[in-house]
């Protein structure tokens, strides 16, 4: 009794030969989308323009290490929030679908057998040679509804972070240079002359944008110096008012 040769191994192992490095791109790229979004959320929101500070991939995998260190930080926020199951499910949903259709297909053409099916060489030629464009166009017309679940989810993760982010820095933007106390601020200097001063929130090789209260300043770099303003401890100036006073 000759046994049927079984094509369900080498399918599994052709569909892990290409899923393993599809789902490294899908890993990288989700995370240089998080940090992108992340980058520009965060600029956006004190009105600075993200295209003057251009961030190298190696800059947006920090960011999205950061967004996605705020989400953790406050998971309980995330948890509660309506928009990150429905991504998550959606997003999850199409992998485990597409995973047992793939399993699951090399069986269904086991059992189904065509060939005793359909008697008719011609007919059956026909009907494969009519499933092959009909299967490429579903798998294309559904790519745009993977396309933006697998969008969506990073976008939706870089900015919650950047939103947890400017939550957290806001209130210490707020604070005078001379009174930091968990961030310092810097000053634009021209030979002897300020030109701006504020928390720093982002750089470039030509521009560096400030922050000051509900102020922002971009500046161009050109030929300024740079001077870290320290803060004036509260015991310092207390000292200095007791002995003006004496």
């Amino acid at each position: 009794m000759n046994k049927e040769p079984s094509i369900e191994k080498p399918w599994n192992r052709i569909f892990w030969l290409t899923a393993a490095p599809v789902l490294g791109v899908i890993g990288y790229a989700s995370l240089y989308l998080i940090g992108l979004t992340y980058h520009e959320t965060y600029l956006d929101h004190f009105s600075v323009n993200p295209g003057l500070f251009p961030k190298s991939s190696t800059e947006l995998f920090t960011l999205a290490y950061l967004a996605l260190l705020h989400i953790g930080i406050s998971w309980l926020g995330l948890i509660s929030n309506y928009k990150a199951w429905l991504y998550l499910t959606g997003f999850t949903s199409l992998i485990l679908i597409e995973i047992i259709i793939i399993n699951k297909l090399p069986k269904l053409i086991k059992q189904s057998k065509p060939n005793n099916i359909i008697k008719n060489k011609i007919l059956r030629n026909t009907l494969v040679l009519l499933s092959i464009p009909i299967s490429i166009s579903a798998f294309l017309l559904l790519i745009p509804i993977a396309a933006n679940i697998f969008l969506l989810a990073p976008a939706f993760v870089g900015v919650h972070g950047a939103k947890i982010s400017i939550k957290n820095s806001a209130e210490n933007y707020k604070t005078e240079c001379e009174s930091a106390t968990k961030e310092f601020c810097v000053r634009l200097m021209d030979e002897n002359k300020e030109i701006s001063r504020g928390y720093v929130i982002s750089a470039s090789n030509s521009h560096i944008a400030l922050v000051l209260g509900e102020q922002s300043i971009i500046s161009p770099l050109k030929n300024y110096r740079i001077e870290k303003i320290t803060p004036i401890k509260k015991e310092q100036s207390g000292t200095d008012h007791s002995l003006s006073a004496n």
